[in-house]
This record gives C-alpha cells, structure tokens and sequence, in this order.
C-alpha cells in the first residue's frame, strides 16, 4: 500500500528512468537529504529480498560492494519505522570505529548510540534501559563479538522481537566464545560477510546460516563488482618459490608424524582432546614452513627493485613479525626505499594510526600481518605482495578485495602471489604436489578475474612440473 501510495504521487510528466529511481529512493535509504546515497541494484535487490524473507539472511557482499551502507538502510527502517533496537556486532576496534562513524553520519543527533565494548565500559543499567521495548526514543547499540558474548552484556539486554542483531564480519559468530548469541531471542537480523564459510567448521557455518535464515541473493562476489565497475581491474603476476633442502626435509618429517596421527584417529574416534591439539599443533607447524619459506623475503626485494616508483601505495602481507623484521632490513639497504618502508601489526611500537595517515597521503610500503584482513579501508592501494597466505579463502579474497577499491587517480591494482613448490633434488615421502596443491587452488581463483590472461598458462605448467591434477569439486566456488 505504502508503496502504492509513492508511485501515485509521482507526477505524470516524469520519464520511467526518474519514476524508477524516485521509487528507489522512498523504499531504500540511509541518510537524509540532498545528498543522500542512493541504493544500487544489487543492494536494493538484497534489501527486498530480506525483507521477503522475513527479515532474516545474511548479505553474501564483496569488499567494496556496500555491505555497511545496505545494512544502514535497513537499520534506518528498523528504528524510524520499526520501532526496533538494532544491536550492531563487530569483530575489531578497527570496525568497531568505522561502524561508530557511519551511524553518526548517518543519524547524526536523530538516535542516540550506545556503544559497549571497544574501549567502553560495559554498564548494566544502561544497557537494559537502551533495550527496553515500547519506548519512544529511537537508539541503537554498537558492540564486539568479544564483549556480546560476556555475561555482564549478554544477560542485562532485554531480548525479544524488537531487538534488530546486525553482525558484521559474521563467520566470526561460530566460535567457541560467541556461539552464545545465536540462542539470544531476537527478531529481525542480518548477517555481513564476503565469505560466509568457516574454514573446515561445517557445523558452525550451518549453525550460522540456520540462525540467520540463510543466505540473500542475489550474493554480490568479486567478478560482479569488478563488472560493474565497483571494483577496478588487476593483474595477476605468480612467482614460484622452492623450498630449501632443509624445510623440505622439515616438511617431510611433519608430514610423517602428521600420518600417523590421522591413522591413529581414524583407527579410534574417541581420540582425546590433547592428542587432537597435539595434531593442530603439527599440522599449523608445518603450514609455517610454507608461509615463511626462506625465498620469499628475496623474491619480495626483487619485485620492489624492478617496479616500485614514488607515491605508489604498496601492500606486502607476512607471516609474523620476524619476517617483517628481516624484509625491513633487506629493503633499507637499498637508498631509494630507505624511509619508505613501514610496519602495520600489533607489535610495532609506532602509532598505527599514523602509520596509515601518511600511507594515504604520500605512498610508501607497508609490512602487515594481520591488521589488514578485515575492515580497514585504504582505496588507494594499488600494490601488494602475497607473501604469507593461509588456505583459508576468506583470508586471501579479503586481501584480493582490499587491494581492489576504487580511487580517484587509480585505473588497475596489481597483485604479485608467491607460490611455494617442494625442493625437487629430495625424495619425497610425500608425494611432492602436497606442498603446492593449496597455493595452486588460490591462484587459481586469482587468476579468475584478472585481466592478464597469460598467467593461467603459467599456473597450468606450474602444475605440469609439479605432477598436479586437482581432484573434481577441489576448487571451492569462494567469490
């Protein structure tokens, strides 16, 4: 009815073009005036969708599609219309700042916020006045995984249907710790992620995907919004990296003890608890034979030699902070880069904030761990190196997305991935494509949406030395 209502107050002399984009506009938005951002198609197609269902679903959105604002949208509808209390859930400070500022920006004084967690104190009263229902004053909460999922806050909101739960990021809400909220009783919800699988963690992405009431299409990938022009075009460029006769003899090892283990299992499912760590323990050992293998630091100093020039915005994604120590120390001794190079992690003792403030604005290269998987936003990034990457998918088409956001001045981002290969002067106990199986399903998918073309034959006689055949449904569909 009410949209009814809108299309017959439009006047008759409107052409389709401005009757179809004033309909959006009433149905769909986040701020208030002139200068409002409008929804695009597919955000609007998700929205409608949602609301189909119930007002339930997770929002499958790339980085760079829209996740924050299309989530807004809704949350302006739950608290004008709804008479709701959105609890908004994120994973970091990081994002919980960015959340901070986009209700700002977008009610400005029109709601009032409450925000627990991240650097705020947890208040019991409060947080029961702010989650009262039937109240007339409009508010929303802002909160962590970590802090929603404590007693102090979880047992002082007063649940029910008009609570609205928002989560971003959220693959990180099935584990251990934070599977208490999915049995809060709530009413409408939305669910944010580029990739919604837990890696290896079936049960909890079912546990995630039923609570939430599945996933909205249409899902929004990375070919979609490289298509529509959301994000910009890269190029793909690999280079292969042996492993030493030392780590492959390492690998090899591990690779036994690892055998044994899982036969053990396999012979006797009540395996304990401290045998099953012990095997984690084995398992993520020889992960980091590959994540640090010795050539990388090398095969990264070359690449910055050969293409670096001023004002460029390079990304280089490590392992652990001795690895960043050792690439720090290498690319200084080159004059060119002295004073160029940066670290971004937990553990450096400079001011992070400021770290990236000149990154933004002068171009430099920046040595991440981990500080950068989710939720930081730096458009202008226009390089990075792969240097360490998990298997997980989310992990590496978070950082291919990061360095895919558009900018003004920028018209392609490139991407350099190395891929390490077992040493073949050993013989190996373990058939040698073990090492590079995981690497070669990365690059793959990488190498989906790239505009150079030529990096899928490179990938194919990588395979061809390497003796690799993927085995059909190997090559998980992650967008």
């Amino acid at each position: 009815m009410f949209k009814n209502n809108i299309l017959q107050s439009i006047p008759h002399e409107l052409g389709e073009k401005e009757k179809i984009e004033f309909e959006h506009e009433a149905k769909w938005y986040a701020e208030t005036g002139k200068k409002k951002r409008v929804v695009k198609q597919h955000q609007e197609a998700i929205l409608n969708n949602w609301e189909t269902n119930n007002r339930r679903g997770i929002f499958e959105m790339c980085t760079g599609s829209g996740k924050t604002f299309t989530a807004m949208c809704a949350i302006r509808e739950s608290i004008m219309n709804k008479q709701e209390v959105p609890i908004i859930i994120v994973p970091s400070k990081i994002l919980f700042k960015q959340w901070k500022e986009e209700i700002n920006k977008v009610f400005s004084i029109e709601v009032a916020i409450l925000l627990v967690g991240g650097g705020n104190k947890v208040d019991s009263k409060k947080i029961k006045r702010y989650t009262q229902n039937n109240l007339n004053s409009k508010r929303c909460i802002l909160t962590t995984y970590q802090t929603a999922s404590r007693e102090s806050f979880f047992k002082n909101v007063i649940w029910g249907e008009h609570i609205f739960l928002v989560c971003d990021e959220v693959h990180n809400i099935g584990s251990k710790q934070t599977l208490k909220i999915l049995t809060a009783d709530i009413g409408a919800r939305i669910g944010l992620t580029a990739t919604p699988q837990r890696y290896f963690d079936d049960k909890g992405t079912k546990k995630i995907i039923d609570f939430f009431g599945g996933i909205i299409e249409p899902k929004y990938q990375i070919a979609n919004a490289i298509k529509d022009g959301v994000l910009c075009e890269y190029f793909y460029n690999i280079v292969e990296v042996r492993l030493s006769k030392n780590e492959q003899e390492r690998w090899n090892e591990l690779s036994k003890s690892i055998n044994k283990k899982l036969m053990l299992k396999d012979k006797d499912k009540n395996i304990k608890d401290l045998e099953d760590k012990f095997l984690e323990k084995l398992l993520f050992e020889r992960a980091d034979i590959v994540k640090k293998a010795q050539q990388k630091i090398y095969v990264a100093e070359n690449i910055l030699i050969e293409n670096y020039k001023p004002e460029q915005k390079w990304l280089i994604y490590l392992d652990d902070s001795e690895q960043v120590i050792q690439l720090k120390e290498l690319l200084e001794k080159h004059e060119f880069l002295k004073g160029n190079v940066f670290e971004y992690h937990t553990k450096t003792e400079n001011d992070l904030s400021q770290t990236i403030n000149h990154f933004k604005t002068s171009g430099a290269i920046l040595l991440s761990i981990n500080c950068l998987d989710e939720g930081v936003d730096i458009p202008s990034i226009d390089h990075a190196i792969i240097l360490a990457s998990s298997k997980n998918p989310r992990q590496y088409i978070q950082r291919r997305g990061r360095v895919l956001r558009k900018s003004e001045g920028k018209n392609f981002a490139y991407i350099y991935d190395c891929l390490v290969s077992p040493n073949l002067s050993e013989n190996n106990i373990q058939k040698k494509f073990s090492i590079i199986r995981g690497e070669i399903i990365r690059a793959m998918k990488f190498s989906e949406t790239a505009v150079n073309n030529g990096v899928k034959n490179q990938i194919k006689i990588i395979m061809n030395n390497n003796g690799i055949e993927l085995i059909e449904g190997e090559f998980t569909n992650y967008g």
